[in-house]
């Protein structure tokens, strides 16, 4: 499994402008010509270590900044204070209103980062996303995955498992034997039907 970088301060920096205009880190991947799960990559995982030239400057256009303030060459509090303009192209953009976790949180916890909703789930209330971390089957790091909140599960279909509203596995769903639900995560995972619910991934953006 990667394991998640500390974030220094050009990444914090780059969370903080992100948020204020209500962007994603897939947004921002998108915007800089990149595949969906660059950014994050980039930020949560530490790869690139650096930004390239050409990446560097184009994100800092899209988020006003010095493109200095993104290699560590001006302070990055002084960059913040930067006044930024949203381009015209926003107002065109589907509203970001799906919440983007990872495993490991809780489904009420208030999200840090959003996405536009797929056309498969236009109008499902409770929909939300999730960043695939670690390979398991059909998935493999930095896929996003939409779940749908309520839609009944069949084996072989890919699942999050949620425990005590927390995201505790993702992946195939084995087989549901009595009140025994076994998921291939990371090696087979059985749990208890009474403690926990299945939600199905009803569409992948792979990375």
């Amino acid at each position: 499994m990667t394991e998640e970088k500390p974030l220094d301060p050009i990444r914090h920096l780059i969370l903080q402008r992100m948020r204020e205009r209500r962007l994603s880190l897939a947004d921002l991947s998108r915007m800089i010509g990149r595949n969906a799960a660059y950014m994050h990559q980039f930020t949560y995982r530490g790869s690139p270590k650096n930004l390239p030239d050409g990446t560097r400057r184009a994100l800092a256009q899209i988020l006003d900044l010095p493109e200095a303030a993104l290699s560590g060459e001006t302070p990055a509090a002084a960059a913040a204070a930067a006044v930024w303009t949203a381009p015209a192209s926003m107002t065109a953009w589907p509203a970001r209103d799906v919440p983007v976790l990872q495993l490991g949180d809780k489904t009420s916890a208030n999200p840090t980062e959003w996405t536009s909703r797929p056309p498969t789930l236009a109008a499902v209330t409770g929909a939300f996303a999730i960043w695939v971390s670690t390979a398991t089957g059909r998935l493999r790091p930095g896929d996003l995955a939409f779940i749908h909140p309520v839609q009944p599960a069949r084996p072989g279909d890919v699942v999050v498992v949620i425990e005590s509203d927390q995201l505790s596995a993702l992946g195939e769903l084995a087989s549901q034997d009595g009140n025994e639900i076994v998921v291939n995560a990371h090696g087979n995972k059985a749990v208890d039907r009474s403690r926990m619910r299945l939600c199905k991934i009803v569409q992948l953006v792979m990375a």
